[in-house]
Order: C-alpha cells, then structure tokens, then sequence
C-alpha cells in the first residue's frame, strides 16, 4: 500500500493534463478515500463555464442518493464561512473544505466515514490534497479558456484572411485587362503591370497559405492524394515565373526529370509548396544568376532539390527558417515570414521532409523529399529504364 506521501505524490501525478479531467478527478478521489480510510470522497465543482456544477464521487452513489449529496455539497459551497461539517448523526467524522483556486472558489471536497475521528495528520493530508485539486481546477479553468480564445481568433482570422480574397482578386482581373489594353504601351509599363500582377499573386498565395496553417497545425488537415506527374507539375510552375525570371535576367532550369514519374500528393498545396520555394529562390538569386530544379530518387522516396545560385543560408538558419516566423540573414537581408514555416508544414503532411544543403555550385539547395508513391503500370522509378526525360537544361525564362 501507498504511504500517505506516496498517494500525495500519485494524486500530483494524476493531475497533470487537462486531458480526460473527468476521469482523472475520480481517480483522485479514490486515491484520497484510500488514504484517509473513508468510507465516502466527494466533489462538486463548477464547470469552465460556470453554468453549472459537476458533483463526482467514490463509491458511485445511486441518482436520488446523488440528489441529496449535490444538495449538501451546493450548501456548503456557497456558505462557505462555517468553519466545519457537522458530524455524522452515527458518530462517525467528516471533513469538508472549499477547493480555492487562484482568485476563486472553484468547488467543495468532501470526504466521510463512520467509525473514528480524523486525526490531526489526516486533517493534515485532506487539506494538501484540497489544495492540489483547487490548483488543478484553476489550471482546468485557464486552459478552456485558452481554448475558446484560440478557437475565435482562429475563426476571426479566417473570417477576415478569406475576406482579403475577393479584392486581391478584384485588383488581378483590372491588371489582366490593363495587360491586354496596353499591350503596345512602353516596356516601363508593361514592366510596372507585371510587377503589380507578380506582387498580387504573391498575396493571394500568402492568404490561401494563412488559410491553412490552423488545419496544418492542428494536424487536421485531410488531404486530397492523387496520383500527377511530377514533371508536368514542375515545369507549370517554373513557367509562371518567365516574366520574374526575364525582369531579373534569371534561368530557372528543370533538369533531367523523368516525364512520367508520378507522386501521389494533394496537387494545389504541393503546387503552393513550389511556388513559396522558388518564389523564395527568385528573391534571393542575383541578376544573371540561375534556379536548378532536380529530382533524385532515395530509398526512402523523391526528392525534388530546388537550388539557386545566391548566398548561402547561415548554418545556425538552416534549420530556423521553417519555423513559425523564422528569421535569418543572408546576404545581409532578413527573411521573416510564414513561407517556408507553410511549406514545412505542408510537406510534413504529406509524411515528407524538408532541409537545406549546399554545393560550390548552389549555394542554396531546398530538399523536399516526399514518399514515393504506389507502384502502378504506367509509373516508371528514377533509375529505371526505359525513361523518358524532360531535356536536360530545359530553361524558364
């Protein structure tokens, strides 16, 4: 048997979660009952909401036994001035206390037994195992409050990030038509335009990523496989960057990637994925410089490495630029955002990987490394032959 400090040490142990309170609450109080030799352990507490009164007890009472428990307990939890119960009318002893958190009264325990007294050390232990239940009350408290206010942020969020869609989306049908109204205007504005429709894309990507990253987070994010060729895929992206790429003298090349290689990934957030990196290799690849994309093939599946020829990304960055607001600086800029923290994420769910490496050539190397997908007829492996292959150095811009 458990000594006295041994049940305080479990009683500790048991409340440390709010997960399954109910049941961790019973199990303390069973815990207490043992300890004191009781024949009856109650408690009456208030729910987060403070609408109403959750009573638990050990052993279980019948219902109309419960009703009058409640009764008593609701007394005592709300008279809270009388220093003491009275005494069972067999002579037996009771003991009864309000279970106090930080700033309030968050319940009543209650513990009875018929034969002897409690002594003074039993009185003792009662009231340190009162003080563990009002902390962990409190706790209880503060933590569904939590909740709530995460959950209506989240929602105020999503509220007003897909109220941005509908101008961006506004501003990029007037740029549209203003591309095809001035077409023959001078190469200043024809540039201005494609700057403004490159910015706006850049928005709405930024908000569909921010739309995400609350299922992403949470891990709830249910995604929609399906089997695409990765080279198709690839190279659609690169192309939508040409006008980027000539504005900065850039060449993205896709290198030697099997054409029918298929992936088994949700198409629109691997799609989002690639642009957050190339968009990201645009900005950091000087003039005149070029973007590399490759695929390789591992034992433990595909890897797509996206490299570019600008400054290295700092060791100590390498792995803090996929967090939450990540900062690092390279070539003297600082990069802060929520990018590269998406793609993380987003890769992740697929059950893949990403991390940074670096060549004499490419300075900067993402790797994105994805499972590969399920055998099928028309699906050929890297490595395997025969092969087909988009061109070697097939160039974007």
């Amino acid at each position: 048997m458990l000594s006295a400090t041994g049940v305080l040490t479990e009683i500790a142990q048991t409340l440390d979660s709010a997960i399954e309170e109910s049941a961790r609450l019973s199990r303390v109080l069973h815990l207490l009952r043992t300890m004191l030799h009781s024949d009856r352990c109650s408690l009456l507490f208030d729910t987060h909401d403070g609408k109403q009164q959750e009573l638990l007890s050990t052993p279980p009472q019948l219902p109309d036994e419960l009703d009058g428990l409640r009764a008593r307990l609701a007394t005592r939890l709300h008279i809270l001035e009388e220093a003491s119960l009275p005494a069972p009318a067999d002579g037996g002893s009771t003991l009864g206390l309000p279970v106090v958190g930080l700033d309030r009264v968050a319940g009543f325990l209650l513990v009875e037994r018929r034969e002897s007294p409690y002594s003074d050390e039993e009185i003792r232990l009662f009231s340190v195992a009162a003080a563990q239940l009002g902390a962990y009350l409190t706790m209880l408290h503060l933590h569904k409050k939590a909740v709530e206010l995460d959950r209506f942020k989240q929602e105020m969020f999503a509220v007003v990030v897909h109220d941005l869609k509908n101008p961006m989306a506004a501003v990029m049908a007037n740029v549209d038509l203003l591309t095809i109204d001035l077409a023959g205007a001078a190469a200043e504005t024809r540039d201005c335009l494609a700057d403004v429709r490159t910015a706006s894309h850049r928005v709405l990507r930024l908000v569909a990523n921010l739309l995400e990253l609350a299922r992403l987070e949470s891990k709830q994010m249910l995604l929609s496989r399906k089997p695409l060729r990765l080279a198709a895929l690839l190279l659609a992206v690169a192309g939508q960057r040409t006008a980027q790429c000539k504005s900065r003298r850039v060449q993205i090349h896709v290198i030697d990637v099997p054409e029918r290689l298929r992936v088994e990934i949700d198409e629109d957030l691997f799609t989002r994925v690639l642009e957050n990196i190339l968009d990201n290799a645009l900005r950091y690849t000087p003039r005149e410089g070029r973007i590399e994309i490759r695929v390789t093939s591992v034992d433990s599946g595909i890897q797509v490495r996206i490299g570019n020829t600008g400054a290295p990304i700092p060791a100590a960055d390498q792995t803090k630029i996929f967090e939450k607001f990540g900062q690092a600086s390279i070539s003297g800029r600082m990069n802060l955002g929520l990018g590269l923290y998406f793609v993380r994420l987003a890769i992740e769910a697929h059950g893949g990987r990403i991390w940074v490496e670096e060549t004499p050539d490419l300075p900067a190397i993402f790797v994105l490394e994805l499972p590969r997908a399920a055998p099928r007829t028309d699906n050929l492996r890297l490595g395997g032959h025969p092969r087909t292959s988009v061109s070697a150095g097939h160039g974007v811009g």
